[in-house]
């Protein structure tokens, strides 16, 4: 070897070699090292975020929980997947979320999974609790008492009050897709006073009325405005009214007369058309307070209803010689399908994502959006209450156990010939 030939030495570090990169004549490689360090930087400034921000992940309580989430999960059996057993052997409510059921019993709150999986457990202490949902939130209150809490499924959020906490008892609440929600409460010195809260609960809006009585308020999914389903009292008459808010406003953007209609429930179907299910009626009202639909039947006949985003299902016993209950199913729009035939006595009816599922005492029957029959379950029979998920899984609630139901499941598949619990009328 020549012994003049020059040999270039590889830089013996790591930060000799970071040095020649940023002086390096190629202006390329100096923004690539520059970049490349800034990444770095970035990703770990993003660490120490997400560990300032989900601090409670890392609790013990929470470790072990995901330590028995991983153990169930490689020991459950195929069969465990479709039960979500109840924590205490029974349940007062229960809403889907998350995959799972936020399941309430007399006194404590549970975020349950298939499997057995129990990922929380909030001890409320309400005397007749209630549950709505929302995708990310959880809103549990005492009807009749003053308690009320929000969740997600790790913990408790802080409500924001802003100084204006009610000790007044809670006649209704309601959550708005986006996890604003709106509380009805008694108040002294007036009749109703309705509090609206953003998703990151903290009190919005307040209104109080000495006119009204308020049974029932909801929040449209974009968090900007409130309906409330009202009664006042004139003498001996009653007059129901639904009554419109912009949140951004303090007074009544809108109001619709529902005659002597006393209100159920109300709840928002998309940004611009509420429903309302009173005793004696049903009705959908646009934000400028015309109604879209309205159908009346007697204050004895509502079996029952479901809200979905976009439409409401509605059962009112039927008079027609082969049926006792006829469900239909009335879009945003004010178009009707139906009504359904359904032969046996109904149970409970959920309506999501086009599909209207129908427990009866022959069992689960799940249904299109032109109320076509779809599957059946017989195993069903006896249940108490259905809720159905967007993707079609029944979730079927019964005294001890809820258990999830799919068309693959399903026992009785319908063919073209066979329709065992109703016959669709013409929409």
């Amino acid at each position: 070897m020549d012994e003049n030939q020059k040999v270039a030495r590889f830089p013996a570090t790591k930060r000799e070699r970071r040095r020649l990169l940023r002086r390096s004549r190629d202006g390329r490689i100096r923004l690539v090292t520059l970049l490349r360090g800034l990444t770095g930087w970035l990703l770990l400034l993003s660490v120490i975020l997400f560990l300032a921000a989900n601090f409670r992940l890392f609790l013990p309580d929470n470790m072990r929980r995901v330590g028995t989430y991983i153990s169930l999960g490689l020991t459950a059996e195929p069969e465990d997947l479709s039960t979500i057993p109840f924590v205490s052997g029974s349940y007062v409510d229960a809403a889907l979320f998350g995959g799972g059921l936020a399941v309430a019993d007399s006194d404590t709150l549970y975020v349950a999974r298939p499997g057995g999986l129990n990922q929380l457990t909030l001890q409320l202490g309400y005397a007749h609790i209630a549950l709505d949902t929302s995708e990310s939130y959880i809103l549990a209150y005492d009807r009749g008492g003053a308690g009320i809490t929000v969740t997600n499924a790790l913990a408790p959020l802080e409500l924001d009050w802003g100084g204006d906490q009610p000790g007044a008892s809670i006649i209704n609440a309601s959550m708005g897709r986006d996890g604003s929600f709106a509380v009805v409460t008694d108040e002294a010195g007036y009749k109703t006073a309705v509090r609206v809260f953003n998703k990151d609960q903290q009190l919005t809006y307040k209104w109080l009325t000495s006119e009204y009585y308020v049974q029932s308020a909801a929040v449209s999914p974009d968090g900007r405005r409130m309906a409330a389903l009202a009664f006042r009292q004139d003498g001996t008459a009653l007059e129901g009214k639904l009554l419109l808010f912009d949140l951004g406003r303090q007074e009544v953007a809108a109001e619709c007369s529902l005659g002597t209609s006393l209100g159920v429930e109300a709840r928002f179907l998309n940004d611009n058309t509420v429903a309302a299910v009173c005793d004696t009626g049903a009705y959908l009202v646009n934000l400028k307070g015309e109604t879209v639909y309205s159908a009346a039947y007697p204050a004895s006949d509502l079996v029952g209803f479901s809200f979905d985003h976009g439409a409401l299902a509605l059962a009112c016993r039927s008079y027609t010689k082969s049926a006792r209950t006829e469900v239909s199913v009335v879009s945003a729009g004010g178009g009707v399908t139906g009504p359904l035939l359904v032969s046996e006595e109904l149970a409970s009816l959920s309506l999501s994502n086009g599909r209207l599922a129908l427990l009866t005492t022959a069992g689960l029957h799940v249904y299109n959006d032109k109320l076509e029959p779809l599957w059946t379950d017989a195993s069903a029979a006896g249940a108490r209450r259905i809720l159905l998920e967007p993707d079609g899984t029944a979730c079927v609630l019964f005294g001890k156990e809820a258990r999830l139901l799919r068309e693959t499941q399903s026992e009785d598949p319908i063919d073209g010939n066979d329709t065992p619990a109703a016959d669709a009328g013409d929409p």
